[in-house]
């Protein structure tokens, strides 16, 4: 926010602004030559949408960039090293200013995302086009992650080197000594094959 004062004789001129993630808003209030004063408010800012997500912003002159980080609300978007956004209550984050024909490059800070968070990658560079938008997906899902302890009928544990994966699956977690087993990818329900 800023603001301006000027008096002069009986003259004044008093103004007021604020820039949000919004928009910009300007008022003005100006009184000359003993006549009435004279208000003035303006307000501008951006609505745009790319990838399903429509969303308001500053005024949009140049490249932009929206940034999805599954659904984790307050992670931290870095540009060049600089903090430039935060992500929303539905893991979006608008960037305005990325430069055109140039790698932008875009990070997002680890500690911001909960343990349940499966991170393919904390940074990923983009060029977008001039006066265009792209839509930077980060590689993070959220995972439901959990160990088993597996008894067989004879109450041995199931033997390391086993191999479990959830029912009509492909990827398999081995099964580690004392029948323990590392399983990611758990539903409210889920039915569990173990072979070896």
């Amino acid at each position: 926010y800023g603001y301006r004062i000027q008096a002069r004789d009986h003259d004044w001129q008093a103004g007021g602004s604020l820039q949000t993630g919004f928009g910009t808003y300007l008022v003005d209030v100006a009184k000359a030559q003993g006549q009435e004063a004279i208000y003035q408010a303006t307000a501008s800012g951006g609505i745009g949408t790319i990838g399903g997500f429509t969303f308001p912003s500053r005024t949009i002159t140049d490249s932009f960039g929206v940034v999805k980080v599954a659904d984790y609300p307050g992670v931290r978007v870095l540009q060049d090293n600089q903090p430039v956004a935060r992500t929303g209550t539905n893991g979006y984050a608008v960037l305005t200013g990325l430069r055109p024909y140039q790698d932008n490059p875009l990070r997002i800070e680890p500690t911001d995302l909960p343990l349940d968070a499966n991170i393919g990658s904390l940074s990923v560079d983009t060029t977008p086009y001039y006066r265009s938008g792209v839509l930077v997906d980060f590689p993070v899902t959220r995972v439901r992650a959990g160990t088993l302890h597996v008894v067989l009928d004879d109450g041995s544990d199931l033997p390391s080197g086993a191999l479990a994966r959830f029912a009509g699956a492909q990827q398999e977690f081995p099964v580690a000594l004392h029948g323990e087993a590392y399983l990611e990818g758990f539903e409210p329900q889920n039915t569990i094959e173990i072979s070896w």
